[in-house]
């Protein structure tokens, strides 16, 4: 299963269980933890299982707001796909990098400068707040296929 549709299927499910509680049925939702959670010793809080491969709800918020900023400021040019064959590419008088090839091959320094600089014909967004570019950073190894984003320190 690749990365894009776990994701896909990740945010339905977020939505079905959303509805399901503000549903009609009259009862109130569970209200213990979830499966992957294990309760914290110091806390009382429940914390992520360290074995799971689910990702946390942090790190879904995280990658979903890092979807957002690639949708508003790299798709025309990138390509849904991170392939560089945005709607905007072809008028471009240079193709758009395949960040497919890109990501996995730079560090996040090297890609947050590019980021931040811009390497023509891609602009400098040198505006993008620190939220949305750690957001940005996270989502874009999941351009690349079989690529584990948690190795890129995310």
């Amino acid at each position: 299963m690749t990365r894009r549709v776990f994701l896909g299927m990740l945010v339905v499910i977020a939505v079905v269980g959303l509805c399901a509680g503000c549903g009609g049925s009259g009862t109130a939702p569970p209200t213990e933890p979830p499966s992957h959670a294990v309760p914290s010793t110091q806390t009382g809080e429940a914390e992520a299982d360290p074995q799971s491969t689910t990702p946390g709800w942090d790190e879904a918020r995280e990658l979903s707001l890092g979807r957002q900023v690639y949708v508003d400021n790299c798709m025309r040019c990138h390509g849904d796909e991170g392939l560089g064959d945005g709607p905007d590419a072809a008028s471009l008088y240079e193709r758009p990098a395949d960040l497919r090839e890109h990501v996995g091959h730079h560090s996040e320094a090297e890609l947050t400068e590019v980021i931040r600089r811009g390497s023509p014909p891609m602009p400098a967004f040198k505006d993008l707040s620190a939220d949305d570019l750690e957001a940005l950073l996270a989502y874009l190894p999941v351009l690349v296929p079989g690529d584990d984003h948690s190795s890129h320190g995310h």
